[in-house]
């Protein structure tokens, strides 16, 4: 946009598209999963401490030789940006499909569950979320932790912030936290709007989805920039931080008043649970 870069409080978005044909052309499936989880996960504003889940529903041969639909989703403490094939569990699809018809489940019966729905009893834990995973249909679903959206869903009003970036094409979930309720709910809302290009969790993250995972990945990063793109509009010519008001302590100073305060707050803090406290 003319004039754009001549605003000193414009930042260029700082997604972009990681997605190359050239490094993707010879995967597919489960190896193609792999490398979009890795592009997701190089982007430290998507992911917490490598966080976010991503999947792929596929047909495997389970022990007997029958064709058997799965679900490979992220295992729980692998970090995106790092995953390999080995991190992606395989759970069969009909058993997870089948808990919707549950009215709620805890998080220690859900963790149970996957283990016998696991194709290879052998294989690492799947994540916490793959009930969020295996209700949606879309054969890719991306889940990450945007910076960029939840800067929108993180206040007072976060239907009214989401609905100024995206209008109808993005379906809003209030929060819940992450379990078999919000696994329920994510599936209802994208059967009540199926023409939702993505979802965002308040107070969570985003989901997009894809018949591909290049469809799903480019979804993410869309979503992403229109977020980004909204914030450096909204910013443009104004000062977000005034100059401060009061005048920094000297480092003595600082050191000083913190070492006062911190028995104090050691203190409070402590009251129900052990902490420590230093001062450097």
């Amino acid at each position: 946009m003319p004039g754009r870069s001549s605003d000193p409080c414009y930042r260029e978005p700082a997604i972009r598209s990681r997605w190359n044909d050239a490094d993707a052309s010879s995967l597919s499936g489960l190896d193609l999963l792999v490398h979009v989880s890795r592009l997701i996960g190089a982007e430290p504003s998507l992911v917490v401490w490598g966080g976010g889940n991503t999947s792929i529903k596929l047909t495997e041969t389970d022990y007997r030789g029958r064709s058997v639909p799965v679900l490979c989703v992220k295992g729980s403490g692998s970090d995106l940006k790092l995953v390999e094939r080995r991190d992606f569990p395989a759970v069969r699809l009909d058993d997870i499909q089948k808990l919707f018809e549950r009215e709620d489940m805890t998080d220690d019966e859900i963790v149970s569950y996957l283990d016998h729905a696991l194709l290879d009893p052998g294989a690492g834990r799947p994540s916490i979320e793959t009930l969020l995973h295996g209700f949606l249909s879309p054969v890719v679903v991306i889940h990450t932790h945007a910076d960029a959206v939840l800067s929108l869903s993180n206040n007072d009003r976060p239907r009214d912030s989401i609905a100024a970036v995206y209008g109808r094409d993005v379906v809003s979930i209030p929060y819940r936290r992450p379990g078999f309720r919000l696994a329920k709910d994510v599936a209802q809302a994208l059967a009540a709007t199926p023409d939702a290009n993505a979802m965002i969790l308040e107070r969570h993250g985003t989901i997009t989805w894809g018949a591909t995972a290049r469809e799903a990945y480019e979804s993410v990063i869309r979503m992403i920039t229109r977020a980004e793109d909204a914030i450096a509009g909204r910013r443009r010519g104004r000062k977000v931080f005034g100059a401060s008001r009061v005048p920094a302590l000297e480092p003595a100073a600082r050191h000083a008043l913190a070492s006062a305060i911190a028995p104090r707050l050691r203190g409070r803090f402590s009251s129900h649970e052990l902490w420590a406290s230093a001062v450097a």
